[in-house]
């Protein structure tokens, strides 16, 4: 099973069933989206989607640079262009700095920093 997958009776993303602690992740992923134009959604949602398909079974703040630099080689290796695979860790990016952002009157977020950000990217 795909570790995020979109429902298509309502368009919302969610995690996989397995995944406990899903339901912030699947909210976050929703209100990072939102507001955005529909070509946007869908770049980001199939990078996301992408993403988390290689890291099954675990949350997306137990994500780790090397995490992100096998999504970097993944998109390699599957002959992507590097401007595609800029683009791609770009909109993963986005997602972690939205969900590193206080998310609660306590001011706690999801994940304490980007993976993304330590990656090197192509350019």
């Amino acid at each position: 099973m795909r570790n995020l997958e979109t429902t298509p009776a309502t368009g919302r993303f969610v995690l996989a069933e397995s995944t406990p602690g899903r339901e912030a992740w699947e909210i976050a992923v929703a209100a990072f989206l939102q507001g955005k134009t529909l070509h946007t959604r869908r770049a980001y949602a199939a990078a996301l989607r992408g993403f988390f398909d290689l890291i099954p079974g675990r949350l997306p703040g137990s994500v780790t640079v090397a995490d992100v630099a096998n999504y970097r080689a993944h998109l390699e290796a599957a002959g992507n262009k590097p401007s595609t695979v800029a683009a791609r860790l770009a909109a993963v990016s986005a997602f972690y700095r939205f969900a590193s952002r206080p998310m609660d009157a306590a001011g706690r977020s999801l994940c304490a920093a980007n993976p993304v950000a330590a990656c090197e990217r192509p350019r």
